[in-house]
């Protein structure tokens, strides 16, 4: 990077991607993508070598979430970037939103890094290029509409034709054929099968036993691995593949073509094509629905052996085992929601209520697959988990400034987590709405002119309406976002002063939904170990008992007033006083935080100097300190006397000032 820095070689990155549909098309794999870039850039003298070359090996240009891109962003960000180059403009973004390019475009030319694409040479500051460049993207996003409904068509076609779609599932009990359009029963696989039916169907068992025998005796989930959850067994006991029809049952469904190669005399089970539909509702975000009868097409699969009473016995009792909860008059829970997790393997605890009655918390993993699952069995009971989680929340609220970092630490991580940087989008969207509406107004001000038709027009304005909705939707959902983490931020503000301006005993008046709010606010994660014993922290770490809790009662100490005994020996040491609290702003502020969450009240506080030579005492002389402080007492008295008698509420009840004073002789005694 020196010696290329010394050489005056702009320094440059490289970008590939290939999502699995293109792999092995030429032009389009990994290896012709960074051979073209590296050429490229040899020709235009910049310096990128090999490593500078971020690879995204099997992710759709759909969306701006990819790992290689990112890294390469967050390169750009650390600035010293002059060009980040890729072979096609599609390989940057191949999104129906359009917002995705000037998103990128615009945060690296803030960083004074240019975006640029071997097959567009053209100037994006200038009307020709960004002309050029808007049919590119447009052309981009044909290109991709057209492959996902080619590809759409291809499998619907293949599902009618009586051949299977491979994917990378495979009913469990069946594998794919050599030719990979059909199926072929697991003789093995399929055995396990049967005996889940038999379970389910003849024994009465539900979801959660079976899982729990299967683990037992060690038999493998359909992916391979040890737990079998209970939707996979129910997906299992629900799929047509295994209930055999017979053959007029199965021509009735499919083709006359399909039919014909069916045997007679032999029954089939139904694989369906397209059961569910897929639709994406935000990035990486898909609803699953189920899709209407008339789009389904069912596949004819081989007899997988099991009587068509038994597949439907089971049926029934998974039907019947599906009751109702009864919720009322039931207590609610302070820690449900996430709150306690198993010290063992870190997953929840869920809440749980036994016969008698008795609320308690245990390991969801335990409770589904047994010691398989997780080796942890300790319970913990919910009235005295709740009460002790309570104690410690409510005594560390006492503590204003450990508070305060607290929620603070939790508010940036929620800002962060709205987006990955919302000002960064923000700004190039901005400007690119602005230019959408200058480009609007220049048509209509053309038809005015009658220099532009009005059906060119119309087709243009429709296509810059589009845009601008598109533009506009993207602005709205990261000012939401900010919305969101910035109405969290204001919660935690009254949380904060909320808890200041209460005493502690107020804070338990809440209720469990608020208790709830107050946690997931505070970010409260609570873990219990085997022993019982329980963990509770937040962002600033563990919420344990400190040794000043507990405030010591020694013949030195008689009135039991506080003093530097009375702190944390880290903070006690820092006094300038063996016995006096005389600390500096910051250490003093914790000091107040202390001594109110151990019940003493702050009656006030006095300047001490520590001057040059050692001495220690008071800036002005004892009289005149002592005049200030009585002056300073009765303003004071003055104004809450006011304040008093301008509240309603005290007209029938008499407000009294008690004095504390001290003397020169004690004020002498305690500072030596």
């Amino acid at each position: 990077m020196e010696l290329t820095q010394s050489l005056g070689l702009p320094e440059a990155l490289g970008y590939v991607r290939v999502s699995k549909e293109e792999r092995g098309h030429k032009g389009y794999s990994v290896e012709d993508q960074i051979e073209r870039i590296i050429e490229f850039a040899l020709r235009s003298g910049w310096h990128l070598p090999k490593e500078n070359i971020y690879v995204d090996d099997g992710y759709s240009g759909g969306f701006l979430e990819r790992p290689a891109l990112d890294g390469l962003r967050d390169r750009v960000d650390a600035g010293g970037i002059s060009f980040a180059v890729a072979c096609y403009r599609d390989r940057w973004s191949r999104g129906e939103d359009p917002t995705d390019m000037f998103v990128l475009t615009g945060s690296m030319k803030e960083k004074g890094c240019k975006l640029m694409t071997l097959d567009f040479s053209g100037d994006l500051n200038t009307p020709e290029g960004q002309l050029q460049a808007d049919v590119l993207d447009s052309f981009a996003r044909f290109e991709k509409a057209k492959i996902r409904e080619r590809t759409r068509r291809g499998k619907r076609r293949r599902a009618l034709d009586g051949r299977i779609v491979a994917t990378t599932f495979v009913n469990f009990g069946f594998r794919l054929a050599e030719t990979r359009d059909a199926y072929v029963v697991d003789p093995e696989a399929m055995a396990v099968v049967k005996r889940i039916f038999e379970m389910v169907g003849k024994e009465g068992k539900g979801m959660h036993s079976v899982s729990g025998r299967l683990m037992k005796a060690g038999i493998r989930a359909p992916r391979g691995g040890r737990k079998w959850f209970p939707k996979v067994l129910r997906d299992i006991v629900l799929s047509d593949v295994y209930l055999a029809r017979s053959y007029s049952e199965v021509a009735s469904l499919v083709s006359e073509k399909v039919a014909a190669t069916l045997d007679p005399n032999k029954r089939y089970g139904i694989w369906w094509y397209g059961k569910r539909r897929h639709k994406l509702v935000g990035p990486r975000k898909v609803k699953v629905s189920e899709a209407d009868p008339e789009l389904k097409v069912p596949v004819p699969v081989p007899d997988c052996g099991l009587k068509p009473t038994l597949v439907l016995a089971a049926r029934d009792s998974l039907a019947s085992r599906r009751g109702t909860y009864v919720t009322d008059n039931v207590r609610e829970w302070d820690l449900s929601g996430g709150f306690v997790l198993c010290s063992l393997c870190a997953n929840r605890m869920g809440s749980n209520t036994g016969r008698n009655g008795t609320r308690y918390y245990r390991c969801n993993t335990r409770a589904r697959f047994g010691e398989l699952g997780c080796r942890g069995a300790k319970t913990a009971k919910a009235d005295e988990l709740e009460a002790e989680v309570w104690r410690r929340v409510k005594r560390a609220m006492t503590h204003p400034t450990l508070l305060k970092d607290a929620l603070k630490i939790a508010v940036e991580e929620k800002i962060k987590a709205a987006s990955r940087d919302p000002q960064r989008e923000l700004g190039p969207l901005v400007k690119r709405a602005t230019e959408l509406e200058k480009k609007r107004t220049k048509i209509e001000d053309l038809v005015i002119e009658e220099v532009m038709t009005r059906e060119r027009a119309k087709e243009r304005l429709k296509a810059i309406d589009r845009e601008i909705w598109h533009v506009r939707a993207r602005m709205e959902t990261l000012k939401t976002a900010q919305e969101r983490a910035a109405e969290f931020e204001e919660k935690t503000r009254l949380i904060l002063s909320w808890s200041i301006g209460h005493a502690q005993n107020n804070l338990d008046r809440l209720s469990s939904p608020q208790r709830r709010e107050l946690y997931a606010a505070l970010k409260i994660e609570v873990r219990v170990d085997e022993e019982g014993e329980v963990e509770v922290r937040w962002p600033l770490g563990v919420i344990s008992e400190p040794a000043w809790t507990s405030l010591p009662s020694t013949s030195s100490n008689p009135a039991n007033r506080p003093n530097v005994e009375t702190l944390p020996p880290d903070l006690g040491t820092k006094s300038l006083s063996e016995r006096e609290i005389i600390l500096g702003r910051e250490d003093v502020l914790r000091a107040v935080d202390i001594l109110a969450a151990n019940g003493f009240a702050i009656l006030g506080w006095e300047g001490w100097m520590e001057y040059p030579g050692g001495r220690i005492g008071h800036h002005e002389p004892w009289e005149t300190f002592t005049a200030e402080a009585a002056d300073f007492c009765r303003r004071a008295m003055n104004i809450a006397h006011s304040e008093w008698m301008e509240d309603a509420d005290a007209a029938d009840v008499c407000l009294s000032f008690c004095v504390t004073a001290i003397s020169w002789e004690e004020h002498e005694a305690r500072r030596l």
